[in-house]
């Protein structure tokens, strides 16, 4: 696949995400289901994100300023870098275990606290687990032959 076909697929992709999160605003049901979807630097600014599924989403450097999170499920989502001013509900999250949270910016008091207690991962989650294994005298040398 060429440069300019990868990129019409990855806005293409991105356009047909949209479409769903548009369609279900102020309707009732399960909410936006977009597992395993890539968005970008996506805005997800004021956007209700009730009962969403987003687990496994790759949403790098999102924007989700006061965004509802009433029972999102953001398991193992990528939110690198995501800016969380003013997010709602955020404690109401389901699960967010194994969501990689490291550099989130402008964030409520106790959100990042929240996630790491839920099992997200940032750099300090990562580094005390790994002084854990270092203590139990498990190796953190991997061989591949």
């Amino acid at each position: 696949m060429d440069a300019e076909s990868a990129i019409r697929d990855r806005i293409d992709a991105n356009y047909q995400a949209w479409q769903v999160i548009n369609s279900t605003q102020g309707k009732g049901g399960n909410g936006v289901q977009l597992p395993r979807t890539t968005l970008l630097h996506a805005s997800f600014r004021k956007t209700k994100l009730a009962n969403a599924n987003l687990s496994g989403a790759n949403l790098e450097g999102a924007d989700f300023g006061s965004a509802n999170f009433t029972d999102a499920r953001l398991s193992a989502a990528t939110l690198d870098g995501a800016d969380l001013t003013d997010v709602i509900r955020w404690c109401e999250l389901k699960p967010i275990g194994h969501a990689s949270i490291e550099g989130v910016r402008h964030t409520p008091a106790g959100v990042v606290a929240f996630a790491r207690e839920q099992d997200a991962v940032d750099a300090t989650t990562l580094a005390a687990v790994q002084d854990e294994d270092l203590a139990a005298g498990y190796s953190t040398a991997f061989r591949v032959s």
